[in-house]
């Protein structure tokens, strides 16, 4: 298979760290007024908090490498013994071998910097790129459309009614966040407060039609997930929905809260998934009763209740992207986006602006041949 040559993520971290605006530049992305994102603020949140950092460095070295004057640099950095066991093309090195990380010295790294600051081309192409990723993953993941306090069931929705019954067969009726108590299963003598527990979809199930959210999606996780686990279809099973309370949803929507994944070997052959409830807004209050470990699932340990559970890259992917939208400042970028958009809508009556203006806004941030839908 084709072997890439990466540059160590700890090392992009310190190039991007460069661009401080005092010797080295980078162009922000724009928008209008005074609305713009800090390119090297996006690009050092999305090395540090990706569930695979390795990944999204490979392919921010493959952004570099497009230029001749980063790539010579590049290949220098690229050991003698190895340049002669590959062959060069024009994207890169092409081998048999597993991809091999190389190591910048913070000279060549500076003279990187020097280039990338004094070339328009440069710094345009990547804020171009940028402005694609917070176009395609971070605004709808951050806008969710109907889902701002979860999806509600009744008569009309067989569907959701039954996916509902399937989550309190897993996880019980109580919302594992907050510890409230679906009002379906009320019990006036308890002390444990009643509402209705609505659905909440790990990813949203739009994000499918986006063949650009889900290449972006596989760059940060290491290919975990990818068009394989992200079709319509897949976002519609039970490991990617939650049933939880207005208020622990809302802390999911505004990107407060989201949880964290991890594998152990639980029993012989079985891989259990522990759940933990991270705090992603450091401003954020925390309203929850419920402890730091989350447990889903119910006490079986069969490996078919297992892959019930919310699926862990998804949980690790909504974290990450939660992540870089508070690290890189975008967050308050995009609700004053969507939040014009929506009253762009309203003044047109054929357009309900609750719930389009992702997309339509989405998609004016786009080249015409990007659009997501």
């Amino acid at each position: 298979m084709p072997m890439r040559i990466v540059i160590d993520p700890d090392e992009l971290i310190a190039l991007f760290g460069k661009f401080d605006h005092r010797k080295y530049n980078l162009d922000d992305v724009v928008y209008y007024g005074k609305l713009r994102i800090n390119t090297q603020r996006l690009f050092l949140s999305m090395i540090n908090y990706a569930p695979d950092r390795y990944s999204t460095a490979a392919v921010v070295t493959t952004l570099l490498y497009k230029f001749p004057q980063l790539s010579k640099i590049i290949v220098n950095e690229i050991p003698t013994i190895l340049k002669s066991m590959l062959q060069l093309d024009g994207d890169g090195y092409i081998s048999n071998n597993q991809d091999y990380t190389i190591h910048v010295s913070d000279i060549y790294l500076d003279e990187m910097a020097g280039i990338i600051s004094e070339s328009k081309e440069i710094r345009q192409f990547l804020s171009d790129w940028a402005r694609k990723f917070v176009a395609v993953t971070l605004i709808p993941m951050r806008h969710r459309k109907d889902h701002r306090t979860g999806v509600p069931c009744s008569g009309r929705t067989p569907f959701l009614q039954l996916l509902k019954s399937h989550i309190i067969s897993r996880d019980g009726t109580q919302c594992l966040i907050s510890g409230d108590s679906d009002f379906s299963e009320r019990n006036f003598d308890s002390p444990v407060t009643s509402t209705e527990l609505r659905l909440f979809p790990i990813l949203p199930t739009y994000c499918a039609k986006s063949p650009l959210f889900i290449d972006f999606a596989s760059m940060l996780t290491g290919g975990a997930l990818n068009s394989h686990n992200l079709s319509s279809a897949d976002l519609l099973l039970l490991n990617n929905w939650m049933l939880l309370s207005p208020t622990a949803i809302q802390s999911f929507v505004e990107q407060k809260y989201a949880f964290s994944a991890s594998v152990v070997d639980s029993v012989p052959d079985v891989m259990k998934c522990v759940y933990r409830f991270e705090k992603v807004d450091p401003t954020a209050e925390f309203p929850f009763v419920s402890m730091p470990y989350v447990a889903f699932g119910n006490k079986s340990m069969s490996l078919e209740t297992l892959s019930n559970n919310p699926d862990m890259n998804y949980c690790n992917f909504l974290l990450a992207v939660a992540q870089i939208t508070i690290a890189s400042g975008a967050a308050g970028v995009i609700d004053r986006l969507i939040h014009d958009q929506q009253q762009l809508l309203s003044q047109h009556s054929y357009l309900d602006g609750r719930i389009q203006s992702w997309t339509v806004l989405t998609n004016k941030l786009l080249p015409l041949e990007s659009e997501v839908i």
